[in-house]
């Protein structure tokens, strides 16, 4: 009996020095896939952040623009050209 108890010690400590093994590779493996998907997302994020400065670019660039051929005088005469073509459609003189 009592050389049995050195062998079930031995095979409990060799059991246990396993399962931590075990225990810290499956960390590991779900640290290095956690890492993997998280590289993804970020490159995911960044095309994102790409395609929004270009898309705010190019409204900054339309914008821009029509601020270049729209000033005052040209918006008040298409308010009075919108205005006297609703007159015309409604038989009702223009506001002057």
């Amino acid at each position: 009996m009592d050389s049995m108890i050195p062998q079930v010690l031995l095979a409990l400590v060799t059991a246990g020095v396993v399962g931590v093994i075990g225990a810290m590779w499956r960390f590991a493996h779900k640290v290095t896939r956690l890492e993997n998907e998280s590289k993804v997302l970020r490159g995911r994020i960044q095309r994102m952040e790409s395609e929004h400065d270009k898309v705010m670019d190019r409204l900054y660039s339309v914008a821009k623009s029509r601020g270049d051929f729209i000033t005052r005088d040209t918006y008040n005469r298409d308010k009075l050209v919108e205005q006297a073509l609703d007159a015309a459609r409604n038989n009702v003189r223009p506001h002057t």
